[in-house]
């Protein structure tokens, strides 16, 4: 383009002095405001992870690090691990989000800034904590909110205790997915009222980058948090502007239904393993109900009750932490706490006149609250279990308790900023509101300084805990008070100094308009940081009841989850236990017992172990389990899935190895003792892989003979696994009964995809190998394809001609190659939505100005 200067109207050429360049300048970098404003937040709550590479230590972050040692072992040696071995019996990794490593685009960028340039060890965390704040300072920018009023919403949304809690305790998965809730909700405004395809690709972008995080239960409520907002604005469209044609807005919801699908494409690299593996899993077996999904009272463990509620109001309503918490739920480490101010200028949203917008929300608020009571609430979760397709498959209700605290946040910076343009008539109410206030936080100060409410809150303590049926002894009942008594008074003076600057904010403009957001800001990070302090530090005022050295229960103070990182820092057994360990079981498997028997450890040493922890297990591994863990275990039943030794902390004396050997586990007196631990070795093992010449055909589920049934004969003493092997088909060919032993056969190679055996049968046989059994797995034999038979109701096994075979069982998840397909397709029609401007764009014409 030619452009010609033209001259000034009045015909002055004077050169003119520069305007001053920082103001300028300064605009220019305003995109970094809500960038550091986030990071201040996050250096205020996470000092130590920010600044000294301090890490958490949680029971379930060590538990996920174990198997990410041995996953990334794997891939460095070029295999991808998608089976793990090591736990329970096996189980998938990829559909059971043990180990996704390589499909969440960000955790690659996550890990080369901490391995390769040195950023602290929880970058992952603070990453996510971030981009999610500054996707809620984005959002509430649709609507034009100044900066004070936006840093309340980020304080209210990454300060809520439920969201510190996560990532406190190594929950990155649910943590990663919530982070892109504002995001998406901001996205969704933008695609309802204004309808660019640019936004439908960003959005859907952002949806699929949340499926791949790997937690569906906080996807699906995504998926409802959208849809009703979609649905809302059709009946009220949720813009400032004049009211859209119904055309319009029915074309815009389409829009949002590409979103939909373009994101559950991208994401089914995960999502489609994920639902395969559903149908196997704890979350996903019927129970005796006989329905699809979890039954309604598993499902339903982690509700709400209604004393949970109080805790949205005051932190220690229920009690704080595990020893003093008395609620319905079976542990609570932290409260849904959101505090009176907050819920208060939620409220006074309502006064922004985005009527639309704040009812939507608020209905939104209130109903995901009905659905984290659970089974508690009046029919609404009820409705969703029998209605909503796949919901009968979720659990722990109170998780949706994050869609009300990005509500309120949101609502809260409407509402604060409209209390800062109040006036004439409307001052008055403000005046009362004040006094409100006022009058709440000395009640709460005055209950806490003078201990007068002590003996109504303990009866109350223990009516909880009568009604949960969970003990409450004098000196758990006296930490909850002081806990209790200390928040009175923190959240007392709080709300007085809200209620004053409520007031003063009713008599003096300037302050009202200059001053009265930033001061309710700062009372919100005084407010919640009194309790997300409690979360990231419990030892600090929380308790802990432990087993004392006379067996007992004792109550001290909790632990301390923040600790030092170091580079070699790693989940690991001791050298010595896992060296005699490797010796003892080999390529069979240990039965832990005691403190170890949720251990992952056993896994970075090679060692197949029949404990472990995991929040999916198969629901097989879960039947086995309770005849092992729950009690005196089964030694029929170790026996069976080629458990070598048993791991106890310390010596069993006579009366109790003649007791476990009646149940089948025959152990050596001797023991050898490694690191606090005895391995006791079993007399009568069974092999892991073994020869059996003699079957039977599972009976038809009509006949009620199942899995359970089975575990109960071999628990039982009825059936014997050593010499017979039920299968689900008949095998090709029949295996033929002699008086000559069948000789052991020999593992080769025990990898995590692949596990290859030697076996020399002198006649047909059945080559059993004691692992769970999934779809992917492929056998062959002398690398000829071969049937795979199920064994005992869950095992492998294959049927052998006589002679010097090399068995080979084989992986690969059999919904990753088509999710994977899926996922390109829908990147690449995404893409194209994002390049869809400079698609259309037609280069302009040169043109020329002030012609000749």
């Amino acid at each position: 383009m030619v452009k010609r200067n033209r001259p000034c109207p009045s015909g002055d050429t004077t050169v003119k002095p520069a305007a001053p360049m920082w103001p300028g300048a300064l605009s220019r970098l305003s995109w970094l405001v809500p960038w550091l404003a986030v990071l201040v937040l996050l250096a205020l709550l996470y000092p130590g992870a920010m600044f000294q590479s301090k890490v958490f230590g949680s029971a379930d972050s060590s538990a996920a690090d174990a198997f990410r040692q041995v996953g990334d072992a794997a891939r460095q040696a070029g295999d991808y691990p998608f089976w793990n071995p090591y736990l329970f019996v096996g189980m998938p990794t990829f559909g059971s989000v043990a180990y996704t490593l390589g499909v969440y685009p960000p955790t690659v960028v996550f890990e080369f800034l901490q391995n390769r340039l040195g950023f602290p060890p929880l970058t992952w965390l603070l990453g996510h904590l971030l981009l999610g704040g500054v996707g809620l300072w984005w959002m509430l920018g649709r609507w034009n909110l100044p900066w004070s009023a936006r840093w309340l919403s980020c304080v209210a949304w990454l300060w809520f205790p439920r969201v510190v809690a996560w990532g406190v305790h190594g929950h990155g998965t649910k943590l990663g997915a919530a982070m892109a809730l504002p995001w998406l909700v901001g996205l969704t405004w933008e695609v309802l009222v204004r309808g660019r395809l640019r936004t439908v690709g960003l959005a859907a972008l952002v949806l699929g980058l949340q499926f791949l995080r790997g937690h569906p239960q906080i996807s699906y409520y995504t998926l409802l948090l959208l849809g009703m907002l979609t649905v809302w604005n059709l009946i009220w469209p949720l813009g400032d502007g004049p009211r859209p044609a119904m055309a319009v807005r029915l074309r815009r919801t389409g829009l949002m239904a590409v979103v939909v699908v373009l994101g559950l494409a991208m994401g089914s690299a995960l999502m489609l393993p994920i639902h395969e593996y559903a149908d196997m899993s704890t979350r996903g077996q019927s129970g005796a109900s006989g329905g699809s999904g979890d039954p309604f009272d598993y499902a339903t463990q982690w509700s709400m009750a209604p004393e949970d509620l109080g805790a949205v109001l005051i932190p220690t309503a229920a009690g704080f932490g595990k020893a003093t918490y008395v609620g319905r739920m079976p542990f609570n480490d932290y409260p849904n706490y959101i505090g009176v101010l907050l819920l208060g200028l939620a409220g006074a949203a309502w006064l922004s006149r985005r009527r639309s917008l704040v009812l939507a929300l608020g209905v939104v608020g209130l109903l995901a609250v009905l659905l984290a009571m659970g089974r508690f609430s009046p029919g609404v979760y009820q409705i969703c279990y029998a209605v909503l397709p796949y919901f009968s498959k979720l659990r722990v209700p109170s998780m949706v308790m994050v869609v009300p605290a990005l509500v309120v946040a949101v609502l809260a910076a409407h509402g604060a900023l409209a209390l800062t343009r109040l006036e004439g008539h409307a001052l008055k109410w403000l005046k009362r509101a004040a006094l409100a206030v006022l009058a709440l936080g000395g009640l709460m100060l005055a209950a806490g300084a003078s201990g007068a409410v002590e003996s109504t809150y303990v009866t109350h303590l223990k009516d909880l805990a009568a009604q949960a049926g969970k003990a409450t002894a004098p000196v758990l009942t006296h930490s909850a008070w002081s806990l209790h008594k200390a928040q009175l008074i923190r959240h007392g003076l709080v709300l007085l100094a809200a209620g004053g600057a409520l007031l003063l904010a009713s008599r003096r403009t300037s302050f009202r308009a200059n001053l009265l957001l930033p001061v309710l800001a700062l009372l919100v990070l005084v407010d919640l940081g009194s309790v997300v302090r409690l979360v990231t530090h419990p030892e600090r005022a929380l308790m802990d009841v432990v087993r004392g050295q006379d067996g007992g229960a004792q109550v001290v103070p909790a632990a301390r989850l923040e600790r030092t990182w170091r580079a070699n820092q790693r989940v690991a057994l001791p050298a010595e236990l896992a060296a005699a360990l490797q010796r003892v079981v080999g390529s069979d498997r240990v039965l832990p017992q005691g403190a170890d028997s949720g251990n992952n450890a056993f896994m970075t040493a090679g060692i197949h172990s029949l404990g472990g922890y995991h929040a999916a297990k198969p629901a097989s591994s879960e039947a086995v389990r309770r005849r092992l863990f729950g009690g005196i275990p089964s030694g029929h039943v170790a026996r069976w899935l080629g458990a070598a030794a048993v791991t106890y902390p310390g010596r069993l004396g006579a009366e109790s190895l003649s007791l476990l050997a009646e149940t089948g586990l025959d152990l050596d007196p001797e023991g050898e003792v490694a690191a606090g631990r005895v391995i006791y070795r079993l007399r009568n093992p069974l092999p892991r892989a073994r020869l059996i010449d003699t079957w039977r055909p599972a009976p038809l589920p009509q006949e009620g003979d199942g899995l359970e049934q089975f575990l109960d004969a071999v628990a039982d003493g009825r059936h014997d696994p050593g010499a017979v092997v039920t299968l689900n088909e008949q095998p090709h060919p029949l295996p033929e009964i002699g008086a000559e032993p069948l000789p052991r056969p020999e593992i080769r190679e025990d990898g995590l995809n692949r596990v290859v055996i030697h076996a020399v049968a002198p006649r047909p046989a059945l080559l059993l190998l004691a692992d769970t059994s999934a779809p992917g797995w492929r056998v062959f034999v002398d690398d000829e394809p071969a049937p795979l038979l199920v064994a005992d109701h869950m095992l492998r096994a294959v049927a052998l001609s006589a002679g010097d075979h090399e068995v080979r069982f084989e992986y690969r998840d059999p919904a990753f190659a088509l999710g994977r397909g899926l996922a390109l397709c829908g990147l690449a029609v995404t893409l194209m939505l994002l390049a869809w401007p400079w698609i259309r764009r037609v280069s302009p014409e040169t043109t020329v100005t002030g012609g000749e």
